[in-house]
């Protein structure tokens, strides 16, 4: 059993107009890079990886993913320490400074089951976690920043491109009016000096 340290972490980033590259956060169907195009031929095993591209180095992320409901969903898994799931929110935590700039970070991988039903341009996308105002991403300073959705079609036709309904991928505005800091519960570090997340977790299996 994988220890999570939750806090309640008081920011006021977004009053920094100099704030990091948060990125994006998307579903894919390739693990080493974004491929926004998944196709359900089921019935069968459908994987999709829920990737954080374009960003400076982090330390984690907090969303959820809106699947569609001819998608049976089958469980996922994570090389990281996660809490909750991917349906109504979940905190990846990657357990050390991580960087997206030669690959994507692959923060899940999503097991669904292929109906072989579903209807053409039928969207897939990554949402915010439901206690948060928007997509979250931690930095390695511990500075809470907001990256963009990412979306996937499945089944994409001529019709549609998730290609370029994604094309405005970057950072986002700051999530509300902006009036007063927001409470983000996230993850929180043990220096490397004091302990190790080896050694923690040890203690709760």
């Amino acid at each position: 059993m994988c220890l999570i340290v939750v806090t309640a972490m008081c920011c006021a980033l977004w009053a920094d107009p100099a704030r990091p590259h948060a990125g994006a956060i998307a579903p894919s169907a390739s693990e080493s890079w974004i491929d926004c195009e998944i196709f359900d031929v089921g019935p069968g095993l459908l994987y999709v990886y829920i990737l954080h591209q374009w960003s400076e180095p982090s330390m984690g992320v907090r969303f959820r993913v809106e699947v569609p409901q001819t998608l049976t969903y089958l469980g996922e898994e994570s090389q990281y320490v996660k809490l909750g799931d991917a349906l109504n929110g979940v905190t990846v935590c990657y357990e050390s400074c991580v960087s997206s700039s030669e690959a994507p970070i692959v923060a899940l991988r999503l097991m669904l089951f292929g109906s072989g039903i579903t209807p053409p341009c039928t969207y897939m996308s990554v949402e915010p976690h439901l206690e948060d105002p928007a997509l979250q991403s931690l930095d390695c300073d511990g500075n809470l920043l907001w990256p963009n959705d990412g979306i996937a079609i499945v089944n994409p036709d001529i019709s549609c491109s998730c290609y370029a309904a994604n094309a405005g991928w970057g950072d986002q505005d700051k999530p509300g009016d902006g009036s007063a800091a927001s409470t983000a519960h996230f993850c929180t570090w043990v220096p490397v000096e004091q302990n190790t997340w080896g050694a923690i977790k040890s203690l709760y299996r």
